[in-house]
């Protein structure tokens, strides 16, 4: 199985080339050509924490994943998010891959939200302005 720390993910993210694959997954989901059941958590109540998970089938790419979040928002000393995201064989479901989920899920944020843009801007706007705390 492939195992690709944060850095190594970042590295492979191609900004456009994600855009392209979030348009399309989109469009896929609205079409209802996509499986994406509601999240489901597991809750920690002495952290007052979470753990979730998102899982996704997209026949068009053979993406067959979930991505598994916890959220611990007491830490001070460490991310209050940390995640991974597992690939399976959309065939067998072999597990393929254990990918940092942090990484995918930033530039997963920031590739729809210009996606949204592109669809919902006035085609002559000049200027855009962000506003946010980020992932």
């Amino acid at each position: 199985m492939l195992v690709l720390s944060r850095a190594e993910v970042s590295r492979l993210i191609d900004p456009d080339r994600l855009r392209e694959a979030v348009a399309k997954a989109m469009a896929d989901l609205s079409a209802g050509k996509a499986s994406m059941p509601s999240r489901i958590a597991a809750m920690v109540p002495e952290r007052d924490a979470l753990l979730a998970a998102m899982p996704a089938y997209l026949p068009s790419s053979r993406a067959l994943t979930t991505k598994l979040v916890s959220l611990f928002p007491k830490n001070t000393d460490r991310p209050t998010h940390q995640a991974v995201i597992v690939v399976f064989d959309a065939e067998y479901g072999t597990p393929l891959a254990l990918l940092d989920g942090e990484a995918i899920t930033a530039a997963r944020t920031a590739a729809g939200s210009a996606l949204a843009t592109d669809l919902l801007a006035r085609k002559d706007s000049k200027t855009l302005v962000v506003i946010g705390t980020g992932v």
